[in-house]
């Protein structure tokens, strides 16, 4: 458990693994909202 705090407290790995969880989330969100607009486009072809 000590490893784990001194990983994470260390400021050049904890601000690492910090840039990689935002950049993560950023992607995620980026491809949710393409996925989003790619479902506002389709066409409705009136069959409900």
């Amino acid at each position: 458990m000590e490893t784990l705090y001194w990983l994470i407290n260390t400021q050049t790995l904890g601000g690492l693994v910090v840039v990689i969880v935002f950049g993560v989330v950023v992607t995620l969100y980026f491809f949710m909202l393409r996925w989003i607009v790619a479902g506002a486009n389709v066409a409705d072809d009136g069959d409900t």
